[in-house]
């Protein structure tokens, strides 16, 4: 484990989400609500999440993805966003 993800983990404990949630756990998030918007960019969306290609693809595709990982990033702020204001809202 390197230094940030146990900086992670012990804010997550300290926050009372030891074994309910994992710094991992936040890609699984994001990665679902990305591909729930963003489906049509699968390709873009594991450029996010630094996933490497693999096979031919790794080869051959070069392609960063750049402008179009800052929008969905940008979209994932907002939406983090939106969701910690409706909470906010609630209590």
């Amino acid at each position: 484990m390197d230094k940030g993800e146990a900086t992670l983990n012990n804010a997550l404990k300290n926050l009372g989400y030891r074994g309910k949630q994992s710094p991992h756990g936040f890609r699984h998030i994001a990665s679902t609500a990305l591909n729930e918007q963003f489906s049509h960019q699968s390709q873009v969306i594991e450029a996010c999440l630094a996933h490497k290609k693999q096979g031919v693809k790794a080869a051959y595709d070069k392609a960063t993805h750049l402008g179009d990982r800052v929008k969905l990033m940008r979209w994932w702020a907002n939406h983090v966003n939106k969701m910690v204001a409706e909470v906010k809202l609630v209590a």
